[in-house]
């Protein structure tokens, strides 16, 4: 790998442009999923709920139970999802480690006391030609 200034450049991954449309068509997925799957697991869970909180929502919408339980399976389907990509994402390289920064810091301690150095030897020139010009 070539080396431009400090840090090394860094192959860039092919997929990473279609990251955002693989994202939009796994919440299409999952929002479907959802939508489709939700009569059954209402069905199913229906034994689980209680019924004032069945007639509740009943009493906003005759859906609402089935909207509930839709998003309920999206974000179920969501997080598995994300679980998943962060298992198995690859992992980003450490950048910087402590014996680079304590070389880059000492690297600069060097530069500041050249430069303080450089600072003294001028003002010591100046003061030697000032006086040079006063003998005159």
């Amino acid at each position: 790998m070539s080396q431009h200034g400090k840090y090394a450049v860094q192959k860039k991954d092919p997929l990473r442009a279609f990251y955002p449309i693989i994202g939009l068509v796994i919440f299409a997925i999952a929002a479907a999923v959802g939508w489709f799957s939700s009569p059954f697991v209402l069905e199913f869970a229906s034994a689980y709920i209680p019924v004032e909180a069945l007639n509740s929502l009943t009493d906003i919408d005759p859906r609402m139970p089935l909207f509930v339980v839709a998003f309920m399976v999206f974000l179920l389907i969501i997080m598995v999802f994300s679980a998943l990509y962060a298992l198995f994402s690859p992992k980003q390289e450490k950048l910087v480690t402590e014996a680079v920064l304590k070389k880059e810091r000492d690297e600069m301690e060097a530069e500041r006391k050249r430069t303080k150095a450089r600072k003294r030897k001028m003002r010591e020139r100046m003061k030697a030609a000032t006086k040079n010009i006063e003998d005159i």
